[in-house]
């Protein structure tokens, strides 16, 4: 089970790509989440399997806001990735 107080948490799909050190894999904790809201290009409310809602960042995505320029297009193109799909929730 994942610690879900952790401080660092990002969404992983074919979004993130990157590799893990075998010193940091050791300490890595993963969780099968579904996506059930995307707030704006950079942020989502996932829900975990103990039926928690979160509300998690996207690591590395600089995507303007709801209510600013092209912040309506970056949250719509979000939700086309994402939406109701199932991810994976790395923390550490």
């Amino acid at each position: 089970m994942v610690d879900l107080s952790a401080r660092h948490l990002f969404l992983g799909q074919a979004l993130l790509v990157g590799t893990v050190s075998e010193a940091t894999a050791a300490q890595v904790q993963v969780e099968t989440v579904r996506v059930i809201h995307v707030v704006d290009g950079g942020t989502a409310v996932v829900r975990t399997s103990e039926s928690l809602n979160l509300k998690v960042r996207l690591q590395g995505i600089e995507a303007p806001a709801c209510g600013i320029p092209f912040g309506a297009q970056s949250q719509r193109f979000l939700e086309q990735l994402v939406l109701r799909a199932q991810l994976a929730l790395i923390g550490n």
